[in-house]
């Protein structure tokens, strides 16, 4: 039987193969360049409801991994696009920055490289405002505000550090990250490895206490526990009488 060979289907193959490896000789290039990681990230959220609004300032200590000839790039940065809580505009270092696209779920922007010290360290600090990011109604608060994401973290850094300034009397139910926890001063504090995307808060303005969903899932799950353990109870304590 003859072999039938298609030309065709015989280019877009090799095409494929040196794609693939320009593609891949690109990444190699771009890694032994340099890039952006983070070694700190201080966050600070005001909740403002006068304004329904909350402030959002952003330190990052960042470092360019660069081989010492490269010239560091721009910092790419992210935002979540709440449709409640949609960010108009950035600051970046004093610089009003451009999110695209104007609206979405997701909106990129290239932040132009920060002065590096004599370490290869460098200080990013974001500003921006949420407004519609608080909505109070009655004794009810919630706080919604997105959190602008950059670059990764090295493998040995400090991490981030968020803290929730609310006005006095407000009480959190329920928050995320999960790990927000008043200290002596009220403001809500917790600490990562990694930013998140934003920041939810359930409150309530009175200062009094409500269970939020994440209790009242434990205690779900420790009463379905609880009856799983008593059930094999029972029957090992009917098991035991038989042998008896």
């Amino acid at each position: 039987m003859q072999r039938v060979v298609y030309p065709g289907l015989v280019l877009v193959a090799l095409g494929t193969i040196l794609a693939l490896i320009i593609f891949r000789g690109a990444d190699e290039e771009s890694a032994a360049l340099g890039a952006w990681t983070f070694d700190r990230a201080e966050v600070r959220v005001d909740v403002i409801p006068a304004d329904r609004a909350a402030d959002v300032a952003i330190d990052y200590t960042l470092e360019w991994t660069g081989d010492g000839t490269s010239t560091p790039g721009p910092v790419d940065v992210a935002l979540l696009g709440l449709p409640e809580a949609t960010v108009a505009e950035v600051i970046a270092n004093g610089d009003v920055i451009v999110l695209w696209p104007a609206s979405g779920s997701r909106r990129v922007a290239a932040i132009p490289a920060p002065p590096l010290a004599a370490d290869g360290s460098a200080g990013l600090a974001i500003r921006y405002r949420v407004p519609g990011a608080v909505d109070v109604d009655g004794s009810s608060a919630v706080l919604r505000a997105p959190l602008l994401t950059g670059p990764s973290p090295r493998q040995d850094a400090d991490g981030f550090h968020l803290g929730v300034h609310v006005p006095t009397g407000w009480r959190s139910n329920d928050a995320f990250p999960s790990g927000l926890r008043p200290d002596a001063d009220g403001v809500l504090r917790a600490s990562l490895a990694v930013v998140p995307a934003y920041v939810r808060m359930d409150a309530r303005t009175d200062d009094e206490w409500e269970p939020g969903l994440p209790l009242v899932l434990d205690l779900v799950t420790i009463l379905i526990l609880g009856s799983f353990a008593f059930a094999g109870w029972r029957h090992l304590s009917r098991v035991v009488e038989a042998r008896a």
